[in-house]
């Protein structure tokens, strides 16, 4: 199948209302969970689950965004997985999943390298965010949470020395309401359970540190898993969005969908700035090496402050004159990745997703200098991130492409941003 035949599938599939059963988004397998209740209410969560006190008042950025870290080959597997719950019900129910993965033998499915279907997601990330804007003007105080489909990889593999969990190209990102009082409670859960486990804390966003030194089956991890399902679950979901990764022997291309809620169900929402709820993106494999990969969009978005001229195959060389013109797609990355001036409603999807490979194909390939104030977002806080990605087409902003962490700047800024909100909410 060559690049544009795969693209007219995928097109076609989001223009039919359809999803893509694709990688990792296959068909779902049975399990438990009722997703009927309306988000935001059902049982009153606010109380705390676990003591509160004594804790630190110092909320770091590891507190609000926590990554699991992906265990070596022996270690402890104990993640989260959809089918569990507490008073709201699943975490995200198999009628859910069928609805933004379609149900079983909906689609061909493309060649996949590993089982990427229900069965198989586990979460791998959670996000705390007191002011979120989503669907409109005005804050909603949310949880995020993202799930991959996780397989064993051997040594060698993906160029990739070590053995263990990895995760599969693509996610799942589901987000729940949270009644603000109730997220500070959560957050001085975790701050709590945080400080009965050593307390460890660190200045760069990476992998939690209590996870990683006592792995997934440790303390820390069972209390984390009762904070999160007894404030999260199906009964408070309020938006679902997918990225699938579609391969075969010619291309690679990456589709974005998004669902938001419409009382017991999920509904296909338009994404931003385009006349659907998908977007597809093709481009170079996600190990590619940053100057040679590129990505091609295909949804015709109209989204402000674009980047796609950066990451496309046929940019110009350095030093042409055609090449001071991507100055502005450049300047445009910064914007985007810069969380005051723009939010999930004023860039669509792909534009978000690629203006990390975007700036750094500026920083890097064109060195591109700043001279405009404002458009870079500058934090008081000091701190850097695990990031290990090479390519534009590495689209995880907070979790893995195989067993290396992804963690895009926006997410290190927005991240900044709901810590140092929280801290003055917890103190």
């Amino acid at each position: 199948m060559n690049l544009r035949s795969l693209a007219s599938l995928l097109l076609l599939a989001a223009a039919c209302g359809g999803s893509t059963a694709v990688d990792p988004i296959g068909p779902a397998n049975p399990s438990g969970g009722d997703p009927s209740a309306e988000p935001g209410k059902g049982p009153d969560t606010s109380a705390p689950v676990l003591p509160i006190g004594p804790y630190t008042g110092l909320v770091g950025v590891t507190d609000v965004s926590i990554l699991y870290p992906l265990p070596t080959s022996g270690g402890a597997k104990s993640f989260i997985q959809p089918t569990e719950g507490g008073p709201h019900g699943a975490l995200f129910p198999q009628a859910f999943s069928e609805i933004v993965m379609g149900p079983i033998g909906s689609l061909e499915k493309t060649t996949s390298e590993h089982p990427s279907t229900y069965a198989e997601l586990r979460l791998v990330s959670v996000r705390l965010d007191h002011c979120a804007v989503r669907g409109g003007p005005g804050c909603k105080s949310e949880v995020r949470v993202v799930f991959q489909a996780l397989y064993e990889k051997a040594a060698g593999a993906e160029g990739d020395p070590s053995s263990g969990t990895a995760a599969t190209d693509g996610g799942v990102h589901v987000t729940y309401d949270v009644p603000e009082a109730e997220l500070v409670t959560m957050m001085k859960e975790i701050l709590t359970l945080k400080k009965a486990n050593g307390d460890l804390a660190t200045i760069d966003l990476r992998p939690h540190p209590i996870l990683a030194e006592q792995g997934l089956g440790g303390a820390f991890a069972e209390g984390l898993r009762t904070i999160l399902l007894h404030h999260l679950g199906a009964g408070r979901i309020a938006r679902v969005t997918i990225f699938d990764h579609n391969f075969n022997p010619d291309s690679d291309g990456w589709q974005f969908e998004m669902f938001d809620r419409a009382g017991d169900t999920l509904v296909a929402k338009n994404v931003p700035f385009v006349s659907s709820s998908g977007q597809l993106l093709a481009g170079s494999h996600a190990l590619t090496p940053l100057a040679d990969s590129s990505a091609e969009d295909f949804s015709a978005a109209s989204t402000p402050d674009p980047v796609r001229a950066l990451v496309a195959a046929n940019r110009p060389a350095k030093g042409t004159p055609e090449s001071a013109a991507l100055y502005v797609a450049w300047q445009a990355a910064l914007r985007v990745q810069n969380p005051t001036l723009h939010d999930t409603e004023t860039t669509d999807c792909v534009n978000c997703h690629l203006a990390e490979g975007a700036r750094r194909i500026g920083d890097q390939v064109y060195a591109f200098k700043e001279s405009t104030p404002g458009n870079e977002f500058r934090p008081a806080r000091a701190t850097a991130r695990a990031d290990q990605r090479t390519s534009v087409t590495n689209l995880h902003a907070f979790s893995y492409l195989h067993r290396a962490p992804s963690i895009m700047l926006r997410t290190m800024h927005e991240s900044i941003v709901v810590a140092d909100a929280m801290e003055a909410r917890v103190k």
